[in-house]
């Protein structure tokens, strides 16, 4: 099997080099893993010129406060959060600078993974409250839908989008709280 070599796996944030290999050792792929995207700074909330030290500037509040959610970048520069103990979420657009609500997800999450997919969407899997429970956000028709359930409940884990597009879920705790050594994959 070949493996990724560490010059792939330097363009990675640190964290995700990490867990993508770890990913790929465990699952057998043998393709290298994705390098990162280069950021768009006509996108970002913040912009800093070389010789500015950078700050955090408002950019307007969220509709609703959260706690426990996630914050997924959309293919179009937006962002998608969600969870927090209820069913809603929003979008927020960078180039606005504005919030918006989308469509609600089928069931309230916390300690879930969001996961951008090869096509756009966004898998919503596990959590304490939802525990098997997978659903997918379209970010064309703002709508979810369930997308079957996890082999065991799972919250506090982590997810990894695979260079085969599959979707590798690993870890976490148990709907008792006992830490799970498992891992499973979702295949869109």
């Amino acid at each position: 099997m070949r493996s990724p070599t560490s010059s792939h796996l330097e363009l990675l944030p640190r964290g995700l080099a990490a867990l993508t290999l770890l990913a790929l050792v465990a699952c057998g792929d043998t393709r290298q893993p994705p390098r990162a995207e280069p950021q768009s700074t006509e996108r970002a909330a913040l912009q800093v010129s070389a010789d500015e030290e950078p700050t955090w500037q408002p950019t307007g509040n969220l509709q609703q406060g959260r706690l426990l959610y996630t914050a997924t970048p959309l293919k179009d520069g937006r962002v998608l959060v969600v969870g927090g103990f209820n069913r809603t979420a929003e979008v927020y657009d960078p180039a606005s600078k504005t919030w918006s609500r989308t469509g609600d997800a089928l069931i309230a999450h916390r300690y879930h993974t969001a996961t951008r997919l090869e096509d756009g969407r966004v898998l919503v899997a596990g959590g304490e409250e939802s525990g098997h429970t997978a659903e997918v956000y379209s970010p064309a028709s703002e709508q979810w839908s369930a997308v079957g359930n996890l082999g065991v409940p799972r919250g506090r884990h982590a997810a990894v989008l695979l260079p085969s597009g599959r979707v590798l879920a690993l870890g976490g705790r148990d709907s008792a709280g006992g830490v799970l050594a498992s891992v499973e994959a979702y295949d869109p």
